[in-house]
């Protein structure tokens, strides 16, 4: 079965509806928190090298684990599961250590693929797209998340790329408002996304 993106779509608007205000609140937050870091960057460019990157790297290690927990919320979203504000801290006190492991790596996978090179760099982002997911699934290890990441995107990050293609206009919007738009615009794309994992892991159990 193909992947259908404007049905998902459609019914990922459908699940929004449902989830007022709560996926709104959520999503609040987390622009808050980006502001916040942005701002607390800029202050600190002019100060200390050093101190500089050591908060944009706790900085960045902090979000990726609220990252977790919103996708755990999204994923709960898109099988039309009831999520909580609380979702959003889950990545600190839910395997905490196996959800640094993964973040830290994941991170460094990355960094090296763009400093090396741009072009490995936007192939490894692809590529480990699902590793968050797939630490959220199951209780998995570090390495099988990886692994499974890697398995559930191989010959599909071409459709990843579409799919983001058709968000562009979303996040110009959320560029123009100075990220006031991500309240909308982060549920819309994050709950498509957990819908199209599900979609490759479903595709994945026919091939079998």
């Amino acid at each position: 079965m193909k992947f259908d993106l404007t049905s998902m779509k459609k019914r990922t608007k459908i699940i929004l509806k449902k989830l007022v205000p709560t996926v709104y609140l959520i999503s609040f937050i987390i622009t808050v928190i980006d502001f916040g870091r942005l701002v607390l960057g800029m202050r600190l460019m002019n100060t200390n090298l050093r101190v500089f990157f050591v908060t944009f790297t706790i900085g960045l290690i902090l979000k990726e684990l609220i990252n977790i927990g919103y996708i755990q919320y999204a994923i709960n979203a898109a099988r039309e599961k009831n999520g909580r504000v609380k979702d959003l801290v889950g990545g600190f006190y839910k395997n905490i250590l196996k959800n640094l492991g993964v973040v830290i790596l994941k991170q460094i996978i990355l960094w090296i693929g763009f400093i090396l090179l741009f072009i490995p760099g936007i192939i490894a982002f692809y590529r480990l797209r699902f590793v968050y997911y797939d630490l959220l699934n199951e209780n998995k290890s570090i390495s099988i998340c990886i692994k499974d990441s890697l398995e559930l995107t191989k010959g599909n990050c071409l459709e990843l790329f579409k799919i983001d293609l058709s968000f562009v206009g979303w996040y110009l919007l959320n560029v123009v408002t100075l990220g006031l738009a991500s309240v909308y615009v982060r549920p819309l794309t994050t709950i498509t996304y957990a819908e199209y994992y599900d979609y490759l892991r479903a595709q994945k159990q026919i091939a079998k």
